[in-house]
């Protein structure tokens, strides 16, 4: 049985793993953190998602008075 994925990644794993190091725990690149201006580690399951995009929000209906 497939899982949905809770996060939707705009920019496809499979082509960061090509830029990426293979780490036992997954594939490792270097991020630019722009609010701490400089360069950082993380797993590409981590960048360039968007998250719980699967999810079903309320919607709400506003109605006017007559």
């Amino acid at each position: 049985k497939q899982k949905i994925s809770k996060n939707h990644h705009t920019i496809p794993q499979f082509y960061l793993n090509n830029f990426a190091v293979k780490v036992r725990i997954g594939y490792w690149i270097n991020v630019y953190d722009k609010n701490l201006l400089k360069e950082k580690p993380n797993l590409v399951s981590n960048i360039g998602y968007i998250k719980n995009f699967n999810t079903m929000h309320k919607i709400i209906h506003i109605t006017r008075d007559k």
